[in-house]
C-alpha cells in the first residue's frame, strides 16, 4: 500500500482532482476575460496580463497540487496504519516507524518529480487553452473541456513516462 500510494496514487489522484477543480476554473475565467475584453483592458493600462494573470496562476497551481498530493499521502498512510492496527493488533507507533525506514529518498523525490511536473502541465495547458479561446461566448466551456481533457492525457502519459524511467 506504501509504494502505490507515493509512487502512483497519491501525485495521480490529486492530479485528476485539481484538473477537475482548478484546470476548468482557471481556463474558462481566462477565456472570459478575454472575450469580455479585460486582456485588452489590462494591456491599456500597463499591466501586463502575463505577470498579473498567468505567473500567479503556475505558481499557485503548481504550489497547490504539490501540498495536496502530500496532505493527500500523509492521511493515506496513517489511515491505512491505523485500519490495520485497529483490525489485526498491531501496534500503530511501530508499523509507523517500519514506514518510514521503507521509504528511500528516490522514491520520495520520484513522487515530488511527479507532483512538480504535474503541477506546471496542468497550471500551463490551462493558462495555454484560456488565452488561445477565440472571442465568442461559446468558446468559454470549450476552453474549460479543451484544458480538462489535454490535461487528463498529458498527465495520463507523463504519469507513465516518469514511472517508467524512475522505477523501470
Amino acid at each position: 500500500m506504501l509504494w502505490t500510494v507515493v509512487r502512483e496514487l497519491g501525485p495521480l489522484l490529486t492530479a485528476i482532482i485539481i484538473i477537475a477543480r482548478s484546470s476548468s476554473a482557471s481556463a474558462s475565467e481566462l477565456a472570459a476575460m478575454k472575450v469580455h475584453g479585460e486582456l485588452n483592458a489590462l494591456r491599456q493600462m500597463g499591466i501586463d496580463p502575463m505577470d498579473y494573470l498567468i505567473v500567479p496562476r503556475i505558481a499557485g497551481i503548481t504550489l497547490s497540487v504539490m501540498a495536496v498530493t502530500f496532505y493527500f499521502q500523509m492521511i493515506a498512510i496513517v489511515f491505512g496504519i491505523g485500519f490495520t492496527s485497529l483490525t489485526h493488533g498491531i501496534p500503530f507507533a511501530g508499523t509507523l516507524a517500519s514506514v518510514v525506514s521503507l521509504l528511500s529518498l528516490g522514491e520520495v523525490l520520484a513522487s515530488f518529480f511527479k507532483t512538480l511536473s504535474f503541477g506546471l502541465v496542468i497550471s500551463i495547458t490551462s493558462c495555454y487553452y484560456g488565452l488561445r479561446a477565440p472571442l465568442s461566448a461559446t468558446a468559454i466551456p470549450q476552453a474549460a473541456t479543451a484544458a480538462v481533457m489535454r490535461n487528463l492525457l498529458t498527465i495520463f502519459f507523463l504519469d507513465g513516462l516518469i514511472t517508467y524511467a524512475v522505477f523501470l
